[in-house]
Protein backbone atom coordinates (compact mmCIF):
# COMPACT_ATOMS: atom_id res chain seq x y z
CA UNK A 1 0.00 0.00 0.00
CA UNK A 2 2.13 2.87 -1.58
CA UNK A 3 -0.39 5.04 -1.53
CA UNK A 4 0.02 6.64 2.45
CA UNK A 5 -1.78 9.72 3.92
CA UNK A 6 -2.04 12.03 7.13
CA UNK A 7 -5.83 12.49 7.41
CA UNK A 8 -6.51 16.14 9.31
CA UNK A 9 -10.34 16.78 9.66
CA UNK A 10 -10.93 14.26 6.67
CA UNK A 11 -8.54 15.90 4.02
CA UNK A 12 -6.10 13.46 3.21
CA UNK A 13 -2.23 14.93 3.02
CA UNK A 14 0.18 12.95 1.52
CA UNK A 15 3.08 11.48 2.94
CA UNK A 16 6.06 9.85 1.80
CA UNK A 17 5.68 6.13 1.71
CA UNK A 18 7.46 3.73 4.34
CA UNK A 19 7.82 0.33 4.70
CA UNK A 20 5.81 -0.41 7.40
CA UNK A 21 5.93 -3.11 10.19
CA UNK A 22 3.52 -5.42 11.36
CA UNK A 23 5.01 -6.20 15.17
CA UNK A 24 2.52 -7.86 17.99
CA UNK A 25 -0.02 -8.06 15.25
CA UNK A 26 -0.34 -4.43 14.79
CA UNK A 27 0.90 -2.36 11.94
CA UNK A 28 4.02 -0.22 12.24
CA UNK A 29 5.51 3.03 10.01
CA UNK A 30 7.20 5.96 10.79
CA UNK A 31 7.47 9.30 9.18
CA UNK A 32 9.80 12.66 9.02
CA UNK A 33 7.62 15.10 8.97
CA UNK A 34 7.70 18.49 7.16
CA UNK A 35 7.11 21.51 8.64
CA UNK A 36 3.98 22.59 6.53
CA UNK A 37 2.42 18.68 8.17
CA UNK A 38 3.35 20.01 11.49
CA UNK A 39 1.47 23.02 11.01
CA UNK A 40 -1.19 21.03 10.30
CA UNK A 41 -1.22 19.07 13.15
CA UNK A 42 -1.12 22.01 15.96
CA UNK A 43 -4.02 23.36 14.07
CA UNK A 44 -6.46 20.04 13.95
CA UNK A 45 -9.26 19.10 15.54
CA UNK A 46 -9.19 15.39 14.36
CA UNK A 47 -6.17 12.92 12.57
CA UNK A 48 -5.95 9.98 10.86
CA UNK A 49 -3.56 7.85 8.90
CA UNK A 50 -4.68 6.21 5.51
CA UNK A 51 -2.48 3.48 3.44
CA UNK A 52 -4.26 2.66 0.23
CA UNK A 53 -3.04 1.11 -3.06
CA UNK A 54 -4.11 4.13 -4.84
CA UNK A 55 -4.80 7.66 -3.54
CA UNK A 56 -8.03 7.31 -5.51
CA UNK A 57 -8.81 4.12 -4.20
CA UNK A 58 -12.05 3.67 -2.60
CA UNK A 59 -10.75 1.99 1.06
CA UNK A 60 -7.90 2.09 2.97
CA UNK A 61 -6.23 0.56 6.27
CA UNK A 62 -6.23 3.09 8.99
CA UNK A 63 -8.20 5.15 10.77
CA UNK A 64 -9.39 8.68 10.69
CA UNK A 65 -11.22 11.15 12.80
CA UNK A 66 -9.63 10.62 15.77
CA UNK A 67 -9.61 13.75 18.57
CA UNK A 68 -6.87 15.70 19.47
CA UNK A 69 -8.93 17.36 22.48
CA UNK A 70 -6.60 16.88 25.62
CA UNK A 71 -3.65 15.81 23.84
CA UNK A 72 -3.71 19.16 22.03
CA UNK A 73 -1.82 21.45 24.39
CA UNK A 74 0.99 18.82 24.62
CA UNK A 75 1.29 18.16 21.25
CA UNK A 76 1.88 21.88 21.31
CA UNK A 77 4.45 21.86 24.15
CA UNK A 78 6.36 18.60 22.73
CA UNK A 79 6.93 20.58 19.26
CA UNK A 80 7.69 23.93 20.88
CA UNK A 81 10.71 22.24 22.36
CA UNK A 82 11.71 20.93 19.51
CA UNK A 83 11.77 24.53 18.11
CA UNK A 84 8.52 24.14 16.20
CA UNK A 85 5.70 26.72 16.68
Amino acid sequence: MRAQSLLIAGKAIPLEPTEPVVKQGLIEAIYGLERHHVAALLNAETVGVAFQYAKEAPIFLGFQGMKLADAKPKLKGLMSTCGVD
